[in-house]
């Protein structure tokens, strides 16, 4: 199974667990586990515009 990266609370990565063995037996849709998994993504780190700028030229990307 495909492993999502480490949330914070060992209680969410137990659950989505169970979502994804779940899914894998049928009892839970791709539209459902996507809205699961959205749910247990960690916080998005905030980047300034100049960071992503030398991101970007750094692994020279357009």
């Amino acid at each position: 199974m495909k492993r999502m990266a480490q949330s914070t609370s060992r209680i969410v990565d137990e659950a989505h667990e169970t979502a994804q063995e779940f899914h894998a037996a049928g009892f839970i849709d791709a539209r459902r586990m996507r809205t699961f998994d959205a749910l247990c993504l960690g916080p998005v780190a905030e980047w300034s515009p100049e960071r992503i700028r030398e991101l970007r030229s750094r692994h020279q990307l357009s």
